[in-house]
This record gives C-alpha cells, structure tokens and sequence, in this order.
C-alpha cells in the first residue's frame, strides 16, 4: 500500500503526453491508454465509412501497430486526436478505392439516425430511408464529413485537418449536406 504512492497513473494525462511517453521510451501503458480511449471511437468511424465493422478493426487495428512501430511519426505540434482520425480516414478511404468489392459496399450502404429524439408526426423509418438513400450517394469526402462532425461532434477545424481540406470546404460540403437532407425529408410533412 505505501508504494502506491509511487504508480504511474495515466488516467488524468492528455493525449499528447502519453504519445511523448510513447515517442520517448516506448512507454507500454501509455500506449494502451491511448489505445483504450481511442480504439472504439475509430473503429466506429471507420465502419461508417467501410460498412464493415470487421475491416474496420482491421484497419484501426494496424493504424496503432503502425504508431507502436514508429511513435516519432506524430508531430507533438498536433493533437493526437486529429492525428489518429487522420490516419484511420485515410486508411478507410484508401480500402474504399482499392476494394474490388467497391460497388458491394455502396449497395449495402446503411445510415442510422436516432430519431427518437424528433417530436414530429412524420414516420421515423420514412425519414430513415431518405437519409439512407441520400448518404449512398455522397461522396467519400462527404460521408467522412457528415461521419465526424454529426457522430463524432468534430469542429470544423478538426474536420479540415482530418481530411486535409481548407475549413471553408469542410463549411462547404455540411451546408450542402444539410440541404440536401432538408430538400430531402421536407416533402415528408
């Protein structure tokens, strides 16, 4: 008990001081404390983007291998956040393009909205249906878009650096998005 004093605790450390213990000794529980933040979050991302929860593990799963391999990638001028959404998005979008199941995934396409919390008379699964067709359609710049700021309540700059785009696009494409399902669920009434 009197040691207990003297344990690393990593719980209250930002993400950025855990991935410096990473970057400068290899620092294991660090690590699976960046890893146990982050795992679930990505790989829903990743899943929103894929359609599929097991490529999704895959990839969110090799990303960290990859920063375990080499911690000196990430720049400490950046948010870790940003950083690891960065490299799951670009991983995601890449076995999008290079997926020969492309056209499969697209059919399969499923969005789910929680509508519980709308108070209109208009049928949920009506709405549901819209929205899902709409998001088959969007680009993959687009659904990554709508997938951080509306699931994962990403700013727009968070957004930006995620992508790599100017935050006048990311400003952009959300207020096209948001049209479109306007345009979309207001015939609905």
């Amino acid at each position: 008990m009197a040691f207990s004093v003297f344990k690393h605790t990593y719980t209250h450390k930002s993400d950025e001081a855990l991935m410096l213990l990473v970057m400068n000794d290899g620092n294991e529980k660090a690590f699976e404390k960046l890893y146990d933040r982050y795992c679930k979050k990505l790989i829903a991302f990743s899943a929103r983007i894929l359609k599929s929860k097991e490529i999704a593990e895959d990839i969110v799963h090799d990303t960290f291998i990859k920063i375990i391999d080499n911690p000196k990638a990430f720049n400490p001028s950046q948010t870790f956040s940003t950083w690891v959404f960065t490299l799951v998005n670009n991983a995601s979008i890449n076995t999008l393009k290079l997926s020969s199941n492309r056209s499969r995934l697209l059919e399969e396409n499923y969005f789910q909205m929680d509508v519980s919390v709308l108070k209109l008379n208009i049928d949920a699964k009506l709405i549901q249906s819209k929205i899902n067709e709409l998001f088959k359609n969007l680009s993959d710049k687009e659904k990554s878009i709508f997938v951080l700021r509306f699931e994962h309540d990403k700013s727009i700059k968070e957004i930006a650096n995620i992508i790599e785009i100017p935050e006048g696009s990311v400003k952009s494409c959300l207020y096209y998005l948001l049209k479109k399902i306007s345009e979309e669920i207001k015939h609905l009434k």
